[in-house]
């Protein structure tokens, strides 16, 4: 009997999960909607890109060097996309499986919601995903890479100094 109990609960857990969702999934499920911008730069168009890119040390700032790290990157924008687009993407983004993610931030303005999501792999980062969701915004960003945490908190204070000038 126990041996039945234990198998029923492995097989709820395993339809559970594969419920859930994930980036690619989303990707995937919205690139194609009506009036959905979406952008897929793969591994060789960024180095390709990298090569065009100045070296030079003195003009060098946190964006540059943090492009430099990339190598792939995911644009999925449903800001022109109809209310019903953008309501069930609001509606997978909350069944968005962020196992192995860790939260690095969140903001909640009004009815709009940033979540900024990294997936590392010992010290260093190799996915940050922003998920922005709400009625007017809806957008999905993925880059892959080798990141530092330094090159991600480098960011954000220079985007933050930005705002504030």
């Amino acid at each position: 009997m126990m041996k039945k109990l234990i198998c029923t609960a492995l097989m709820l857990l395993a339809i559970q999960l594969s419920w859930a969702v994930n980036a690619k999934q989303l990707f995937a499920e919205f690139k194609d909607a009506e009036n959905a911008d979406y952008v897929s730069i793969p591994s060789l168009l960024m180095k390709m890109g990298r090569m065009f890119m100045d070296d030079d040390e003195d003009k060098s700032d946190a964006g540059t060097d943090l492009a430099k790290k990339i190598n792939s990157m995911k644009v999925l924008d449903l800001e022109k996309c109809s209310d019903n687009v953008k309501r069930r993407f609001m509606k997978r983004v909350n069944e968005l499986n962020t196992d192995g993610y860790e939260e690095l931030m969140r903001v909640n303005d009004e009815n709009e919601k940033v979540k900024i999501l990294i997936r590392e792999e010992g010290t260093t980062i190799k996915e940050v995903l922003f998920v922005c969701s709400g009625p007017e915004d809806c957008a999905l960003i993925q880059f892959t890479g080798d990141f530092k945490e330094s090159d991600i908190e480098m960011l954000v204070k220079q985007e933050t100094e930005k705002k504030h000038d």
